[in-house]
């Protein structure tokens, strides 16, 4: 085992070590390790530590307790008074931003503080400091407002903070706090300073964000890239700190770990399906048959979502600066947009930055955090969302969309209530309502329609995966809906945005609009230069990936020749990326990408087909597929058919029985 890179210095004179050792012990004579860490850093960063310090002084309700950080009853007056707070009222935080992953992050953060409420509350009066590093989140949630990409960044080392502790808690209960404690002394230290800079992150983050006066004579973070690296940081010392425990015990350790997490996870889970989305006014029987009935048929469609990868920053413009997107997003009324462009535009990724970024509003988002529960409400549009996908799970027709959508709508908190709409349909129908299209239609519009219901914005990607008769059906129906055949439009607010490839059958139905209709058209295609130059973009972010290890010089090389593709598309870059990443023993040098760079035709077209007749890239197309990934099982690359006339006219039979057993058609021509 390799000694401490960094053993920590002396105790200074004025702190009393309470053992020979150096290090602070509890009353039970276990090793305290938390407030050896708060000496550590102090000794470290002490112009942090004072301005933390002067930040837990502003929390006391009397200056009779003394404001000293290393007084053990200051530190336990604090965390009490933390706790007793949130027993007595409610939190409310208010992040004033869009973006629904720092909300996410929020909510996670919230529930594992009261998850560790039994931790705090056994700590505060024998082991304070402890107590205070796991209430690390009371301090940092009431001074959250704003969900920038700073933000971001520092709540995502919050949370890997969290497992980190976790970790190392059932680390100490198992090896330090009993007769197992002699064999592993040489924990102590590593361990105290991994605590330490614990410390020292939640200090930056509740000083960064606090406004009392503070000195600010420490360095201020104020870069994503530095909160991501201080959290790397801890993950390292982590990391390191695990080699002092035999391969069997750290075994041991990391199921206990992981069942730990999971209970936490599942714990967040329930809490958003249970309390989050059916709030108290949802406890009726016959709601929570029908809001069960709509989940079963929903499916797991988050995941369809989320194959997609998150946009990279300055990329997608061409669509979130034209100003049809801006006036179907800014109208007041009842609005269709569709977006058609072909494959490879990033079409699924724009959609997916549209919902997870909250780029369809800009309202507040309040998370509310009681001793027990946490509840989200969001002032907002309430955006729904179904991504069609050839192959996938479910029918993957118009009422699977809108079983999906109805489910999201009655899930979200500010609109729960509209699920009084959906009551008499379900009694007639039951359980058969989940196949009625129809039905399921009237009680969206009737929901939407609804008093104080709202704006409520459908998103439905890649309507050409669904299947043929029931797309008709979807757009004939909206069709009706944005420009009505007798009366008056609908008095709500509900917007739909479609996105698809531009197939003939879509271009008709879709022309057939009247010109009176609430539709506005937006043909992708028609950016194909923009597109082109934010795949530059993504370029240069992939390449940071994939030759992580090279010089500057070699990754410029890489980036110029990816960049001299004529024509070039995401699924391209994709297809491409994806040999080199999976196969790095064939592409870890430089000269060895260089060559496939050059072997690629300089057109994208014929470097499709190159790419997917070798059985490599023939191979990583269809794990696309299997991984239920944004490439369609039977689209057609060029001259060259589907992945299964492809493969069979290759000879690979384990790809064409992979393919089959997939439902790949064997009636499709090539066209």
């Amino acid at each position: 085992m390799m000694p401490p890179d960094e053993p920590p210095p002396a105790l200074a004179p004025s702190v009393q070590p309470s053992s020979s050792e150096g290090i602070y012990s509890t009353p039970s004579g276990n090793v305290d390790l938390w407030a050896e860490a708060y000496k550590l850093v102090t000794d470290r960063e002490p112009e942090l530590m004072a301005d933390y310090n002067t930040h837990l002084a502003t929390l006391q309700e009397s200056a009779t307790t003394g404001g000293d950080l290393f007084t053990p009853q200051f530190v336990q007056g604090i965390v009490q008074q933390l706790f007793e707070a949130r027993e007595k009222k409610q939190w409310r935080v208010t992040l004033m931003g869009k973006d629904i992953r720092i909300r996410e992050q929020a909510e996670g953060l919230a529930k594992f503080l009261l998850w560790s409420d039994p931790i705090v509350k056994n700590a505060v009066s024998t082991q304070p400091y402890a107590a205070l590093a796991w209430s690390g989140i009371s301090l940092l949630l009431p001074l959250l407002t704003s969900s920038t990409t700073q933000n971001e960044a520092m709540l995502e080392g919050f949370n890997l903070i969290g497992h980190v502790q976790v970790y190392w808690r059932i680390c100490e209960i198992t090896y330090l706090g009993t007769e197992r404690r002699t064999a592993y002394q040489e924990l102590i230290e590593p361990i105290a300073k991994l605590y330490s800079y614990i410390i020292e992150y939640q200090a930056h983050a509740i000083c960064h964000l606090s406004s009392a006066q503070l000195s600010r004579a420490w360095r201020n973070i104020t870069d994503e890239n530095k909160w991501a690296g201080k959290a790397r940081e801890i993950d390292e010392l982590s990391k390191r700190s695990r080699e002092y425990i035999s391969p069997l015990n750290e075994n041991e350790i990391r199921e206990r770990w992981n069942a730990q997490l999971k209970e936490i996870q599942t714990s967040h889970q329930i809490e958003r399906d249970m309390v989050q989305t059916m709030k108290e006014g949802i406890q009726d029987e016959k709601e929570r048959r029908l809001f069960e009935d709509l989940a079963r048929a929903a499916g797991t469609y988050e995941r369809y979502k989320n194959i997609n990868p998150r946009r990279v920053h300055g990329t997608c413009k061409w669509f979130l600066e034209d100003k049809r997107f801006c006036r179907w997003r800014d109208s007041t009324s009842s609005h269709l947009l569709w977006l058609s462009a072909g494959p490879g535009r990033g079409k699924s990724v724009l959609t997916r930055s549209l919902i997870d970024e909250g780029l369809l509003t800009t309202n507040p988002t309040t998370t509310t955090i009681t001793s027990s529960r946490i509840v989200t409400s969001v002032t907002t549009s309430t955006v729904c969302y179904f991504f069609f996908k050839d192959g996938g799970d479910g029918r993957m027709d118009g009422a699977h969309a809108l079983c999906t959508i109805l489910h999201q709508l009655f899930k979200n908190p500010s609109t729960s209530r509209l699920i009084e709409h959906a009551l008499p349909k379900h009694k007639e129908n039951s359980k058969t309502l989940a196949e009625k299209f129809s039905e399921l239609w009237r009680i969206l519009v009737d929901s939407a329609s609804s008093p104080g219901a709202g704006e409520i914005v459908c998103i439905l990607d890649a309507l050409d995966e669904c299947k043929e008769d029931s797309r008709r059906e979807i757009i004939e129906t909206l069709k009706d809906f944005c420009c009505p055949r007798d009366g008056p439009p609908s008095p709500s607010r509900l917007k739909f945005l479609i996105t698809s490839r531009p197939y003939d059958d879509l271009e008709w139905a879709f022309g057939k609009y009247p010109t009176t209709a609430a539709y506005w058209r937006f043909d992708g295609d028609e950016k194909s230069d923009q597109i082109s130059q934010e795949i530059d973009l993504v370029i240069d972010a992939r390449v940071q990936d994939i030759a992580a290890g090279f010089t500057d010089d070699g990754k410029r090389q890489i980036s110029e020749r990816l960049k001299s593709t004529k024509n070039r598309t995401y699924l391209w870059l994709h297809l491409t990326f994806d040999i080199i990443q999976n196969t790095p023993s064939r592409y870890s040098k430089l000269s060895d990408i260089q060559k496939l760079l050059s072997d690629l035709p300089s057109e994208v077209s014929d470097a499709y087909e190159k790419i997917l007749t070798s059985y490599l890239g023939l191979k990583l197309v269809v794990e696309d597929i299997l991984r239920e990934d944004s490439i369609g099982i039977d689209l057609q690359w060029g001259t060259q058919g589907t992945a299964l006339q492809i493969a069979s006219g290759g000879g690979y039979k384990e790809i064409v029985q992979m393919l089959l057993d997939k439902g790949a058609d064997v009636n499709i021509n090539r066209e």
